[in-house]
């Protein structure tokens, strides 16, 4: 539910934003379980999320393309919080992390194949939990070391390659 729309993505906008988004939800039909139980709710929940993104669909279909890329963009950057700081640290670390861990991980895939699939698969796992759940920082967060070992090996092979010129 918080990923299938940008005004739920951090905790400020979930607080502004939920009430009218349940209140239009249950005026259609998605009525709140009253037993109480965890899996319940959180079945009601993804109803609401599927909601929203069918009222996302019939109002505007052309909206889902910039939401993906937003919702792709924020997973190297963005917190649930919305903290300024948090934002701008996580996106420096990205831009100078993900070019040179992605380069790393292209360059193996004749090399190390086992490595690439591997690392590949894991990376991609974790961009599609990201775009299809929610854009938090805790699911982006396991893929960071993945990234650092991969920038590293990128830099060893650049600084090796560096001093074999010379």
């Amino acid at each position: 539910m918080q990923g299938s729309d940008a005004k739920y993505f951090t905790v400020e906008g979930k607080h502004r934003e939920y009430p009218e988004l349940f209140r239009t939800a249950i005026q259609s039909g998605l009525v709140k379980p009253t037993s109480g139980k965890e899996s319940e709710i959180d079945s009601w929940l993804m109803r609401i999320g599927w909601y929203r993104y069918q009222q996302r669909w019939d109002q505007h279909p052309g909206s889902f393309l910039p939401l993906f890329l937003h919702k792709f963009v924020r997973l190297w950057y963005g917190t649930e919080s919305g903290s300024f700081v948090k934002q701008i640290g996580l996106g420096l670390c990205s831009i100078f992390v993900l070019p040179l861990a992605l380069v790393s991980l292209w360059m193996m895939r004749s090399i190390h194949k086992i490595v690439f699939v591997t690392m590949s698969t894991i990376i991609v796992y974790f961009i599609i939990l990201h775009l299809v759940g929610l854009p938090e920082f805790r699911y982006v967060f396991p893929l960071f070391p993945l990234l650092l070992l991969l920038a590293s090996n990128m830099i060893i092979d650049l600084r090796k390659h560096v001093s074999d010129e010379h």
